[in-house]
């Protein structure tokens, strides 16, 4: 199979003028046999070393590292027990600031922080300090070009939105448990009204038959 490589124009004018009898294309295929050679035997020898079990060693200590928390599962838990936690007052609390960042165009997600370390969960902040070291190592890796969110920032909104997510939920099931309630009431009374015996016109009032 042949293929085509692309050499700098630049790097290509320096060969010749060092070496203007160099056959690029024999320079680069020697290169990359090299290349293979060199894998092969590194590949051979680790091998032979009986490297398998520092590999699953090097795995454990690195998992930390390579694979990104599970953001939203312990927003769900934390969520979960702040509901578990939470008194009617500070329901209707969190229920009053949120309607008041809604009025005012603000994000919710800024109340996150606080009210998810007020239940029986570890919260926000505890969660993201508890993988420190996967940040360190995040940002070490990652250039983030263009402005990209960074990974606490990208942890932050997952975390929040979950937590949020969750709330919201139990809020949608309280009001629907009001109105089923409601609708109970209601047709109690309207079934109690319907059975109510008509009146009927006091003699007294009627005065003597005719």
């Amino acid at each position: 199979m042949r293929i085509g490589i692309n050499v700098p124009n630049q790097l290509l004018q320096q060969v010749k003028q060092i070496r203007p009898e160099v056959n690029v294309s024999k320079a680069c295929r020697e290169a990359l046999e090299h290349h293979v050679e060199v894998a092969q035997r590194a590949m051979g020898q680790a091998a032979s070393d009986g490297v398998a079990e520092h590999v699953a060693r090097l795995a454990r200590s690195a998992a930390a590292q390579m694979i990104e928390p599970d953001w939203i599962a312990g927003a769900l838990d934390d969520a979960r027990d702040w509901i578990r936690t939470v008194t009617p007052d500070g329901w209707d609390q969190f229920m009053h600031q949120s309607e008041v960042l809604r009025r005012q165009g603000r994000d919710e997600t800024e109340m996150v922080e606080s009210w998810s370390a007020r239940g029986g969960g570890k919260g926000l902040l505890v969660r993201l300090n508890e993988h420190a070291e996967w940040f360190v190592y995040q940002f070490d890796l990652q250039s983030m070009p263009g402005g990209g969110l960074s990974p606490r920032e990208k942890a932050r909104g997952e975390y929040s939105r979950a937590w949020l997510n969750y709330v919201h939920e139990v809020r949608r099931l309280l009001e629907q448990h009001f109105k089923d309630e409601y609708d109970r009431v209601m047709t109690e009374r309207a079934e109690y009204r319907r059975a109510l015996p008509k009146p009927e016109l006091p003699p007294q009032l009627v005065g003597p038959e005719a």
